[in-house]
């Protein structure tokens, strides 16, 4: 039998808990068959029995909270927070696995004890399922995150002015192209004939996908074989040079038109 130590920690390892985390700060207790709180940690959501909702701190009675959030992002299936960001965060097959069943008994009990349906819900796996746990446990109203964005700022207005865009992401990979911020960019660029180049610490595995959503180009930051680590602290001085190097590129290239254009004439 294994200690309740070492079962804390292959919780946690496991990643997101849909927002399970957030409800037992505000006072929610989710219980297991023994009466008991559930443990932290994805692994612990398969323990979950019953949702106590009578402790929850009274102020979010009061209040509206709407959110912001990545509407592509689902809570469960293939499309859902285990599979799709389990393994970017160093989750095991095993592990995924185990996070699935977790967030399905998650929901079940949802569904079951509060009313609400997470199943297939627009928006409900952002940021590992905390979308599902601030509809479920708060009330709260989930919206399209360019939705919202674009309440404070005019991106069209602004893309629509530029010669140029150059958008950035950690990683671009084949998750790049739903819902992320170069490819909802380079949409709109692309509706308005600008071109945009997306700036990356990794390009991963079906970055290329980003291509078909308006982006022009896509380079990594990296100029060196370098750790992970390195790669941080030194990002300031990375992102400047390659920021450089994309404009030194573009005006090559429109100097060169400018050229073609006059000899022409």
């Amino acid at each position: 039998m294994r200690s309740s130590s070492r079962a804390r920690r292959e919780d946690k390892d496991v990643g997101g808990r849909g927002g399970a985390g957030m409800a037992q700060a505000l006072g929610v207790r989710l219980l297991d068959e023994a009466g008991d709180e559930i443990g932290r940690g994805g692994g612990a959501l398969g323990r979950l029995a019953c949702i106590d909702m009578t402790r929850r701190d009274p102020r979010f009675a009061r209040i509206r909270i709407d959110v912001a959030v990545n509407w592509q992002n689902a809570l469960l299936g293939p499309r859902g927070v285990a599979r799709v960001f389990g393994p970017q965060k160093g989750a095991t097959p095993a592990q995924v696995a185990e996070l699935e069943r977790g967030l399905e008994t998650f929901a079940s009990t949802v569904r079951r004890d509060l009313g609400v349906e997470l199943d297939g819900m627009k928006g409900a796996g952002a940021s590992g399922g905390l979308g599902a746990g601030l509809h479920a446990f708060e009330g709260a109203t989930l919206h399209p995150r360019y939705e919202v964005v674009s309440r404070y700022v005019d991106l069209d207005g602004l893309l629509a002015r530029a010669d140029l865009v150059i958008t950035a992401e950690g990683s671009l990979d084949g998750q790049s192209a739903h819902g992320k911020a170069p490819a909802e960019i380079g949409r709109r660029a692309r509706r308005l004939g600008v071109p945009i180049v997306a700036l990356a610490g990794t390009i991963g595995q079906g970055a290329a996908s980003t291509l078909s959503t308006g982006v022009g180009a896509h380079f990594s930051i990296l100029n060196q074989p370098c750790s992970l680590e390195a790669a941080i602290a030194d990002t300031e001085r990375l992102l400047r040079g390659s920021t450089e190097q994309v404009v030194r590129l573009f005006a090559l290239g429109r100097g060169r038109r400018a050229f073609r254009g006059a000899a022409a004439a």
